[in-house]
């Protein structure tokens, strides 16, 4: 039966409804500031009404629950956004990193130490004799050579720094892990009491935020309340009140692959790393296409490009091959190609027949020079490509008129072959190159030595976080570079050793004759490319003549190797040393674009999704103030309605 006494427990139930109200506001005007708190709300609501005549009497109002603002879906949503935006963040800082390294703005970069090294064989071709040019040639060669093996050793040190750079993360990942566990348990406990542990739950949610930005994660709640969190693979880090770590191994490289650890102690790795076990044998590359296993890889044979000597040969560079007293033909065909012919005019020599050939605007890619085997001059034919595709035939239609240079005069010292490998014990495969990318899906092997090597490919399923952009620059982008650049300082040192060995020094004081030429570089990848330290200790060696009669004043070799400048030397025929060098600028920094554009994007994605559920769960202190003055007025009125009761209940009482 209603009464007095009930309505006084109305105000007074009221009177603490709203007090608690007004506590929750408090709260949320106290962390407006707070990274990661979502607001709350007290949600109200009326008490079991009594049945009495005319109709059902209130007995006013309760606190059902303090409702934490959020948006699950939208969480979810934000998180695979961190992962994109932590991916080309490191990305973007580690291919900055490799653009300043590549840097020519400065003037001290391998394309001016380039420039400058043709430039000098220009000087020394203006006067072969002059010590001076010998010199500065020497300098600039030893620059570029240096040069070289700066940008590679430092290219190789940001690699490393990305590698320790690794370890922190790893170890922050498994921090959030286990708090993450210790926050399940606690959210458990308290909301199986029936009451919502929303500042808890804005502490994890936080947690995986950060998460998400270091590795990709799928995360979801179980009807408990507990968030189970999954790494790359599907692999557990967090399932109920249990948390795994993740840790790293160092690989065949000396770099470290990710792995996780499972509760007996056993690894599985998470990222993709390549090795050879025999990198004399092959290097290996490995892109996004690559399968993680095993390949046993068997090469039998290199490919190489075919060369034809002058069987006889003559007795001197200056000995006349055509004293016939009219022009005569030299003809052959490259490559199955267009038969060539090279008119050889009255009184041509030895030399002037390899300047013919080589200066052919005609020539589809055959190196001619004179090699001295110590007893004789004999003019040998090279192609440029190998493969077995690319043989030369000396006169092949046998219609050439220079006597003692036909079909029958010549000898093939080196054959035309394809590089010949297996895989896994499958079939022979064949490859014009040595640079073989598509026998392996996603793996560019480099052939440098026949032999057996295994290529092992980790599995990479790590997509997102900045683990994914310090990797992807780790393991792919810088391996790539250093490559290209190693197939660039390789060609460099074998075209310019080519044609500098045909060459002659200046006239040896010991002897009285001139130097027979030797290697102007030694070495074979961008680490070791250097000077031969035979020219180092005597500048006299740097073949300028040509012709061994011509010595001092013949400047036609300094020329050839002057004109490999702009000689196609590089893609097989379809670049120069510069075209490639800066097409490979070219590649970076475009790689370097593309992953700031993917920063930028990512970056307005996250803030817009940021803001909208800072919309959604943020505090705003307009409204926070708006509420405070409507709950202080219901707690103002609630007491109003105790103190009427009372002033009742004196009545009452008075009338004792």
């Amino acid at each position: 039966m209603p009464s007095v006494f009930g309505i006084f427990s109305t105000g007074k139930l009221a009177l603490l409804t709203h007090q608690k109200a007004i506590d929750v506001t408090g709260h949320n005007i106290a962390n407006a500031d707070t990274p990661g708190f979502s607001r709350q709300r007290l949600n109200v609501e009326t008490r079991e009404p009594i049945s009495f005549w005319p109709g059902q009497m209130g007995t006013g109002v309760r606190a059902a629950e303090i409702q934490r603002i959020h948006d699950r879906l939208l969480g979810v949503q934000i998180n695979k956004e961190n992962q994109n935006l932590g991916r080309w963040e490191a990305q973007k800082g580690g291919l900055e990193r490799v653009e300043m390294i590549l840097d020519e703005s400065t003037g001290y970069g391998l394309n001016q130490s380039m420039s400058e090294f043709w430039n000098a064989w220009h000087d020394l071709a203006d006067d072969p004799s002059s010590q001076a040019a010998r010199v500065a040639l020497l300098a600039k060669g030893q620059r570029m050579g240096d040069s070289f093996q700066k940008i590679r050793a430092d290219l190789e040190q940001i690699q490393k720094d990305i590698d320790t750079t690794i370890d922190g993360p790893i170890k922050e990942i498994n921090l959030i892990a286990d708090q993450i566990a210790d926050l399940n348990q606690k959210i458990n406990q308290i909301e199986a009491g029936g009451q919502n542990a929303n500042d808890l739950r804005d502490q994890r949610d936080l947690l995986l935020d950060e998460l998400s930005s270091i590795i990709d994660i799928n995360s979801f709640e179980n009807a408990e309340g507990k968030v189970t969190v999954l790494v790359s693979g599907g692999r557990p880090l967090v399932e109920n009140v249990t948390s795994w770590e993740l840790s790293t191994e160092t690989n065949a490289s000396g770099l470290r692959d990710i792995v996780w650890v499972d509760g007996d102690g056993t690894t599985e790795y998470l990222a993709r790393s390549t090795t050879s076990s025999d990198m004399t044998v092959l290097t290996a590359l490995s892109n996004m296409d690559a399968v993680a296993g095993q390949y046993q890889v068997v090469v039998n044979q290199l490919a190489q490009a075919e060369r034809e000597s002058h069987n006889a040969g003559e007795i001197s560079e200056d000995s006349v091959i055509n004293s016939s007293g009219g022009a005569q033909t030299f003809e052959y065909r490259y490559a199955g190609g267009p038969l060539i012919t090279v008119n050889v005019p009255d009184g041509t020599t030895l030399s002037g027949l390899r300047d013919l050939i080589n200066n052919d605007p005609n020539n589809p890619g055959v190196s001619a020079s004179v090699l001295y085997d110590g007893i004789d001059f004999h003019l040998v034919l090279e192609g440029q490509d190998t493969g077995a595709a690319n043989p030369i035939d000396i006169d092949p239609l046998g219609m050439a008129t220079l006597a003692n240079y036909v079909a029958a005069d010549f000898n093939e010292i080196q054959t035309a072959l394809d590089a010949q490998m297996t895989i896994n014990g499958g079939p022979v495969v064949n490859r014009a190159t040595n640079y073989v990318t598509d026998v392996i899906p996603g793996v560019t092997l480099d052939l440098l030595a026949t032999g057996n090597a295994t290529v092992t490919v980790g599995p990479d399923s790590i997509s997102g976080g900045k683990i994914k952009g310090w990797l992807e620059v780790r393991d792919v982008a810088i391996p790539q570079y250093l490559s290209e650049l190693d197939i660039l300082a390789r060609n460099m040192v074998g075209t310019v050793n080519s044609v500098h060995s045909r060459g002659y020094g200046l006239v040896d004081s010991a002897t009285g004759e001139p130097f027979y030429a030797v290697d102007f570089f030694t070495g074979t990848s961008a680490s070791d490319i250097a000077v031969n330290q035979a020219i180092v200790d005597d500048i006299s060696r740097i073949a300028a003549s040509a012709s061994f009669g011509g010595v001092p004043g013949d400047n036609g070799n300094a020329i050839s190797v002057a004109n490999l400048q702009y000689g196609l030397t590089m893609n097989n025929g379809n670049a120069s040393f510069d075209d490639y060098y800066n097409s490979l600028v070219s590649v970076i920094g475009s790689e370097s674009r593309e992953a700031t554009i993917n920063y930028d994007h990512e970056s307005a994605v996250v803030n817009q999704l940021s803001n909208y559920r800072e919309s959604i769960s943020g505090v705003s202190l307009d409204e926070e103030m708006v509420n405070l003055i409507k709950f202080q007025h219901a707690y103002d009125a609630a007491a109003k309605l105790i103190a009427t009761v009372d002033e009742l209940l004196e009545t009452v009482i008075s009338m004792a």
